[in-house]
């Protein structure tokens, strides 16, 4: 995990990317959630969390596209 990230940080009572994914879901004109990561403990977590939840999608980005300021 980088350890600049505060996505797996606990705030309140779940973790930080837990609260972000849960709030794009609950909004009304998002259809899909895509998240997108080459960290793979946060690909563990999405996984498991959010495991049977269709409009919850992961895709594996590689390394080298997830630094700071990539142009992609």
């Amino acid at each position: 995990m980088d350890p600049a990230s505060v996505a797996l940080l606990k705030l309140g009572r779940k973790k930080v990317l837990d609260w972000t994914i849960d709030a794009a879901l609950n909004a009304e004109t998002n259809r899909l959630v895509v998240i997108t990561t080459s960290d793979d403990a946060v690909k563990q977590h999405v996984s498991r969390q959010y495991k049977g939840i269709k409009r919850v999608v992961l895709v594996e980005r590689p390394e080298e596209l997830a630094r700071l300021n990539k142009g992609i």
